[in-house]
Formats: structure tokens, C-alpha cells, sequence
């Protein structure tokens, strides 16, 4: 169609054809193709995946040695609890010289640097007994022989 009545309408169309320009059509993208990328994608999400996997893994085992070394450097807190009571010189164990050490606060009359383990009130020879006889047990507190 023209817009100007002066040109024929069979004349204007001649002439927009002639100016047009050619539609291009794009050719669906072949199969194979389509399959490739997908192949390609699919690798690069598992390498994606295994790498971030190996990085979670360095991390877990550096915060793991961290965490080794610094309770290594630390050492035990002085709020730690006791595991047992009787372990007055608080080695770890309940052995003989828990019950020396309770036996020169009795002679001393320093009731504060040891406990009343027999429970009758006094730091006396029998808390001694009681922490000598435990540390020459041959079967630990519950009963289960060592061996």
C-alpha cells in the first residue's frame, strides 16, 4: 500500500519489495551438537563438583590438625573436670603419691589441700587408707579386671 495517491498501489508494491529485505531463517541446531554440549556441561558440573568436594575435604582436615595443634600447645584447662576425686595431685591416675600427699595434710593440719573422702567430716588417717587402698586395686572402681 502507498501512502501517496499519486503512485499506483500496484507501482508502491513493486518498489517495497524491491527494498524489503529477505527474511533469514535459522536451521533448528542438529542433534549431535546439542548432545556434545550437553556431554560438556554435564563434565564440567562433575569436575565442578569433585573440586569443591576435595577443597570441603582440605579445609575439614586443616581445621582438624588446627584444632590438634592447638590443644597440644593449650594443654589441659584448669577448669577441666577432675575424672576422679582421689587424683589429689591431679596426674591422672589415683596412685600412692595421692595418698602422701593427703597424708602430710593430715599431719600438717591443712585440711584445704586435700578432701574428706570418708566422709565424716575430718581429714584424717582413714581418707589416707581410702585413697592408698584405691591406688593398689588390682581391678579398677567397676569392677572389671585390668589385663
Amino acid at each position: 500500500m502507498t501512502t501517496d495517491p499519486n503512485i499506483p498501489p500496484r507501482l508502491g508494491d513493486a518498489l517495497r519489495g524491491l527494498y524489503r529485505t529477505p527474511e533469514i531463517g535459522v536451521a533448528p541446531p542438529d542433534e549431535s551438537i546439542l548432545e556434545l554440549c550437553r556431554q560438556r556441561a554435564h563434565l564440567a558440573r562433575r569436575r565442578r563438583l569433585v573440586w569443591v568436594t576435595r577443597a570441603g575435604l582440605v579445609a575439614a582436615a586443616g581445621l582438624a590438625v588446627g584444632a590438634f595443634i592447638m590443644l597440644q600447645v593449650a594443654g589441659p584447662t584448669p577448669s577441666a573436670p577432675i575424672a576422679n576425686a582421689r587424683d589429689v595431685n591431679r596426674d591422672g591416675r589415683v596412685d600412692i603419691l595421692d595418698a602422701l600427699v593427703v597424708a602430710q595434710a593430715v599431719r600438717s593440719g591443712n585440711a584445704a589441700a586435700a578432701g574428706d573422702f570418708s566422709g565424716d567430716g575430718r581429714l584424717n588417717e582413714t581418707d589416707v587408707d581410702l585413697i592408698a587402698q584405691e591406688a593398689v586395686r588390682l581391678t579398677p572402681a567397676g569392677g572389671a579386671r585390668q589385663g
